[in-house]
């Protein structure tokens, strides 16, 4: 309601404030009483401190809406009332915003136009947009030192004309760059992997993001900000950086019950080895080696060298071996085969994008075991898929090994041809198979570390994927279980064609490199292949430690697990023994 005090108006808006709240009025001129009730002002607040945080708002909403002359002359307190003397004062509109000095090139690629200037509301949010454009644009081509202000302003009634004045200061282009600490990195690698060599134009952006890059990797340990110097319109770098213990050799022992022999327990293993920055030049080197049942093992080799060839393109390259063994669940024993190499750029400090090829051979391992006679579509089959890849990656963590906050991302999609290596199975009772068809594989996994007080940190993952094609064998599928995706059952338990699955972990860190943690896994998984098609949700509990010590890092893990074939028992668990040692 608007309530009369002679000689101007007393505007009070909004509904019934409650009892513990204290009112606001607003006391406005007679011409504003009718734009004051438009603009929906706010009529109470919790207390006195709520109510000129709230009056604070209102003035920044009359000046984003053009009023630039919006303020509140006085307040004054009536018991439970403030009222405050409001002047809104008329709103401001563009005459004309003319570009003045600053070049066509730069206007042009901010995306100025002088026409989104004539007849509009004035927004001094958007005049401050439009001078952080320009001076972010000015940063990335080697004026760090520029400037820009309104000129020549004039005021005619409520309309405003300026003209914009720039000064870019002096051009700075870079110079040398040098690592002070124990961190071992050529410095030609540094300038060609962070994109700061000498007599490009200095950017900040580029160089924060080349710091961010830096934090990122194992084997260094930023120990204080980088430092700039500026000296003859040149920019001399230095980054402050020890080196850190990243390469890792580790080993799992496992003991589960040996399903063949009914009462004994069966000994597995792995073996990581992981070589980080070798040749003091970023590249990495990877192995792994597991057995997880007797004539099943998996091997797994790569390699990645950042800077290839002094360009900013990062090389990987990656050679897979997984053997199975004919089992109940496995018809024909199978060895496949895949060979990848990739082509990574890095997009700033905390992502880079890739594209690959990939070459996939699946052989049956043992003799054919025929399904003709029965009538029943064979489960396996020799095939051939060669991919090509697009591959997406986001990393931003505030530790490598022991992240408390932070989110990782992992995105890649694959297509190519598959083509079936015909056999008598496929000819005598599958003739509508298409022995060449296209295939599609999507991938994602995304991680994010929340930190829950002082000392404890939340894990929760999900990861999915999805096989596209009309003639799949069960030895195309993705494999999942484990430690890597579902605890509390065998390495690469399930097939599956299209699968969700979703992590939550609870650590809690009574040391920086030592925690107990809580975690359950659950998944949905479907397998789609010739003839047959089911579907799945296992689950996993369980518990552990990890924790530091002379010789390395420790961990001990129990799990339990739950399928639709295998209810959850102490007789199905998992304990997992592990030992990383860094150097």
């Amino acid at each position: 309601m608007i309530k009369c005090l002679a000689p101007a108006f007393l505007l009070l808006l909004g509904g019934h404030a409650q009892a513990q709240q204290r009112h606001m009025a607003y006391k406005l001129e007679p011409q504003e009483a009718v734009l004051g009730h438009s603009l929906h002002l706010k009529n109470s607040a919790t207390d006195s401190v709520a109510g000129l945080r709230r009056l604070k708002d209102t003035i920044l909403k009359l000046h984003r809406n053009g009023y630039l002359t919006a303020s509140a002359d006085s307040i004054q307190w009536e018991k439970d009332t403030m009222i405050v003397f409001l002047h809104i004062g008329k709103a401001f509109r563009w005459v004309r915003l003319q570009p003045g000095n600053a070049s066509e090139t730069m206007l042009r690629d901010i995306g100025f136009r002088e026409k989104l200037y004539r007849n509009r509301r004035l927004n001094p949010l958007d005049l401050a947009e439009l001078e952080k454009k320009i001076l972010n644009y000015s940063d990335t081509h080697g004026y760090p030192f520029a400037a820009i202000r309104l000129d020549s302003v004039g005021l005619g009634g409520q309309g405003i004309s300026a003209t914009l004045d720039y000064r870019p200061g002096p051009r700075i282009v870079l110079d040398t760059m040098r690592i002070v600490g124990s961190a071992k990195l050529r410095r030609r690698f540094l300038e060609n992997w962070l994109k700061l060599n000498p007599g490009q134009p200095y950017s900040q952006t580029r160089l924060d993001q080349a710091y961010r890059l830096l934090a990122q990797q194992p084997y260094l340990v930023l120990t204080q900000p980088y430092e700039v110097v500026f000296k003859n319109e040149r920019a001399y770098l230095t980054f402050y950086a020890d080196a850190g213990k990243a390469s890792e050799a580790d080993g799992i022992v496992g003991f589960q019950p040996n399903e063949q022999e009914k009462g004994r327990l069966l000994l597995t293993g792995e073996l990581n080895l992981r070589l980080r920055n070798l040749f003091a030049s970023g590249g990495s080197l990877a192995f792994n080696w597991q057995q997880i049942r007797r004539g099943s093992p998996r091997l797994l080799a790569s390699y990645n060298q950042p800077a290839f060839l002094k360009t900013p393109l990062e090389l990987g390259a990656s050679f897979q071996l997984l053997r199975e063994d004919s089992t109940q669940r496995v018809r024909n024993g199978f060895v496949t085969l895949s060979q990848q190499a990739n082509v990574f750029y890095n997009l700033g400090g905390n992502s880079r994008i890739g594209v690959g090829v990939e070459r996939r051979t699946s052989r049956l391992a043992d003799s054919i075991r025929t399904d003709a006679e029965n009538g029943i579509l064979p489960r396996e089959a020799n095939t051939n898929w060669l991919s090509y890849n697009v591959q997406y990656s986001y990393t931003r963590l505030d530790d490598f090994f022991y992240p408390h906050r932070g989110v990782a991302l992992n995105v890649s999609v694959a297509a190519g041809n598959k083509q079936i290596v015909a056999d008598e199975r496929i000819n005598a009772r599958t003739p509508s198979v298409q022995l060449t068809s296209p295939q599609v594989v999507y991938r994602a996994t995304v991680r994010n570390y929340t930190p829950l007080g002082r000392r404890g940190v939340l894990l929760a993952q999900i990861s999915g994927g999805q096989i596209l094609n009309a003639n799949l064998f069960r030895n195309d599928l993705f494999r999942l279980g484990g430690l890597a995706t579902l605890r509390g059952f065998n390495e690469n338990f399930f097939f599956a064609s299209d699968y969700a699955a979703t992590t939550l972990e609870y650590r809690f860190f009574w040391e920086p490199t030592s925690y107990l943690f809580l975690f359950y896994d659950q998944a949905w998984l479907q397998t789609r292949i010739l003839g047959e098609t089911g579907r799945d949700a296992p689950s996993g509990v369980g518990a552990g430690i990890s924790f530091s010590t002379k010789a390395g890092v420790f961990n001990i893990a129990y799990a339990l697990g739950n399928s639709r074939d295998r209810a959850l028992g102490l007789n199905f668990s998992k304990i997992h023994f592990g030992l990383v040692a860094r150097f």
